[in-house]
């Protein structure tokens, strides 16, 4: 029985090479037909979701715990954490604010922008979360600066500036003024001035003048949490947030030169990194596959026409191939 069935599928072999054999040109037409009948369908109908949450069946019980927990708390999830660093705590604040402003203004691209440092129930209730000796080294330092800056505000030019200086040289020799925290005070002016002559202006830093310099590595530090509207159509689900990011701490200055240094990280930032190195390497790996398998026909056939037409084959019937999953399934993760 088993013979026989292997008799007649040699025979059927057979004939159907005979068929092509004695008619080249239609088959040739044929096939160059639905090769680009099907190139075109698969490009046209397959679909790409790039979601890594949907290679496993939703039907999975903690895959419906997951969901039920991200329904709760939908802030959680899919989230670019921005890390901007100042060369100041002045620096690293203004360039948050700036930057998330201008994100807000992007529309159909973030769900939320959320800049807790300079959210507006922070600023006006910061201070309440202070300890107490920190609250009370500030109060101090600001008592103490206090002349200074009522001074300085009926006149906030260089002018003023200096007029206030000349007034603290004074307070010096009349030993009312620790000479130390002048010395501090003049050292910041007098760096600040020569990066501005150095064409690398940074902003003479307030919070360090009114605390002699005495701030946490966190005050240089500032965090912006935005959530992308992500496409898991295409292979970068979230392009159009990072390019915006990107963009608009470009329009903005925030660079090296200017004493600001923005990064992304998070999870977003991390599952398209993984994508974009997995479709690199399935790149490579195609390409590499591919010349392997004419290396090897070439080895073996050493006919030009014969690898040729072996590789055109092998092409065909992937795209054929293409053709059928994207009939049959429609949807590729």
């Amino acid at each position: 029985m088993i013979k026989a069935i292997g008799r007649n599928y040699l025979r059927l072999l057979e004939n159907w090479v005979d068929l092509i054999g004695r008619n080249p040109i239609p088959v040739l037409l044929l096939t160059t037909f639905f090769t680009a009948a099907s190139l075109f369908y698969t490009g046209n109908r397959l679909e790409i979701n790039t979601s890594t949450d949907d290679l496993l069946s939703s039907e999975l019980q903690f895959r419906k715990d997951q969901k039920k927990l991200q329904d709760a708390f939908p802030n959680l999830r899919n989230n670019i954490t921005i890390v901007i660093d100042g060369e100041t705590p002045d620096l690293s604040e203004d360039a948050a604010a700036a930057l998330s402003a201008r994100l807000r203004e992007s529309q159909g691209v973030f769900n939320f922008v959320i800049d807790f440092a300079n959210d507006p129930f922070f600023v006006s209730n910061g201070l309440l979360y202070l300890d107490l000796e920190e609250l009370l080294d500030l109060s101090d330092n600001l008592a103490d600066a206090q002349p200074m800056l009522a001074k300085l505000s009926q006149d906030m030019s260089l002018r003023g500036l200096f007029e206030i200086m000349g007034l603290a040289v004074d307070e010096v020799k009349d030993g009312e003024t620790d000479p130390e925290r002048l010395t501090d005070a003049f050292d910041r002016l007098s760096e600040t001035i020569e990066r501005q002559q150095a064409g690398h202006p940074i902003p003479l830093s307030w919070r360090e003048m009114m605390t002699g310099g005495e701030n946490n590595k966190s005050d240089y530090r500032h965090f912006i949490i935005a959530q992308p509207k992500l496409d898991f159509s295409g292979l970068n689900p979230a392009s159009d947030a990072i390019d915006t990011i990107r963009e608009a701490a470009t329009d903005l200055g925030l660079d090296a030169e200017h004493g600001v240094n923005v990064r992304l990280t998070g999870g977003v930032i991390l599952e398209q990194e993984e994508l974009e190195s997995v479709f690199e390497g399935a790149t490579k790996a195609e390409f590499l596959s591919f010349f392997l398998v004419a290396v090897i026909v070439a080895l073996g056939f050493r006919s030009f026409r014969l690898v040729f037409a072996t590789l055109v084959t092998l092409t065909m019937g992937l795209i054929w191939t293409a053709g059928w999953a994207t009939f049959s399934v429609g949807q590729l993760n």
